[in-house]
């Protein structure tokens, strides 16, 4: 799972989503790799620190611990996650069944 997150993020897709895993003290939080202003992806220019990130496009902040936006409206879209026997596996949304990450 670490060497997955070398950079602190990664970009994958979980049935189709295209979702950002980010790893912070407390473990890893999968987001949807879009702001919800203005749709850009997050991943490629989005600047992750002190349990936030920050959309590229517009500056928009987002806490990672519950998707709020801190300078505007909107919220992320957090998966729920879980690591089970060394592997990440993402819940997509909606949906019942777990993923596996990849």
């Amino acid at each position: 799972m670490t060497a997955y997150l070398a950079d602190g993020k990664c970009r994958r897709e979980v049935a189709g989503l295209p979702v950002v895993v980010i790893s912070t003290g407390n473990g890893v939080v999968v987001i949807e790799n879009r702001c919800p202003h203005q749709q850009a992806q997050l991943f490629h220019e989005g600047v992750v620190e002190e349990g936030m990130i920050t959309c590229p496009l517009h500056g928009r902040t987002f806490r990672l611990h519950d998707g709020a936006c801190m300078n505007g409206a909107g919220r992320l879209t957090i998966l729920e996650s879980n690591i089970v026997d060394g592997e990440l596996m993402v819940k997509p949304v909606p949906g019942p069944e777990y993923g596996l990450f990849r």
